[in-house]
């Protein structure tokens, strides 16, 4: 619905994350992909609209900014 209404999504995201997500970022081509940046320089990946989260990076510095581009 473009963002009008918000749904907490967790699973796969572990309940001892204390950073913040700073950035999300859905794939141009394809709405169910989305990642999220947190503060402590990880990034999260779903690519089931949500459903599920894996972490994709690790150790990097905080994440402020994301963005996908088309495969």
């Amino acid at each position: 619905n473009g963002g009008r209404s918000w749904e907490r999504l967790t699973n796969g995201v572990p309940d001892a994350i204390h950073a913040a997500a700073r950035a999300t970022a859905m794939a141009p081509d394809d709405a169910d992909t989305v990642f999220v940046g947190l503060g402590d320089g990880a990034v999260w990946a779903s690519s089931n609209g949500g459903e599920s989260f894996a972490q994709v990076v690790e150790g990097a510095s905080a994440i402020y900014h994301i963005a996908a581009t088309p495969q």
